[in-house]
């Protein structure tokens, strides 16, 4: 797919972020002249996870908002998964750990936002994918906001 037709993708948990540090952050880049691609327009359902695929492959960087609630989203998971997949250096995220810790996305223990086990419907297979692409994400240079 082609590269850079949006300055930025924003991948988030629309349920605790889109109201508040997402729509600020789209805000703030876009009055600053950098076009965001933000999936306030998109259908959900299968539809939902293709624009959000198309709008990564067309993106120059990735900011990954991760929430109390990201870490239980299929979507989102599914998501990180296609950014992490992108070889460096094409791939340039930017994590943003809102009101979560790094060491939580990290180790994704039992009974944690980001106990994977309890993700409905989610295979052995998807919680190994979605494990790897948050602990790689865990490690990367990021903002923390609590």
């Amino acid at each position: 797919m082609m590269r850079g037709v949006y300055d930025v993708f924003i991948c988030y948990r629309g349920s605790d972020t889109k109201r508040n540090i997402v729509s600020i952050l789209r805000g703030v880049l876009e009055s600053k002249g950098i076009k965001c691609f933000v999936d306030y327009a998109i259908e959900s359902g299968a539809e939902l996870l293709s624009g959000m695929i198309q709008g990564i492959w067309k993106s120059r960087l990735q900011i990954i908002v991760l929430s109390q609630g990201f870490g239980r989203s299929r979507l989102c998971l599914d998501a990180l998964v296609e950014i992490m997949n992108i070889e460096a250096p094409v791939r340039r995220v930017l994590p943003v750990f809102y009101e979560v810790e790094p060491c939580v996305v990290r180790h994704q223990k039992r009974a944690s936002p980001y106990d994977l086990s309890a993700v409905e419907g989610s295979t052995r297979e998807d919680r190994k994918r979605w494990g790897k692409a948050l602990h790689q994400l865990s490690h990367l240079k990021g903002y923390e906001y609590y």
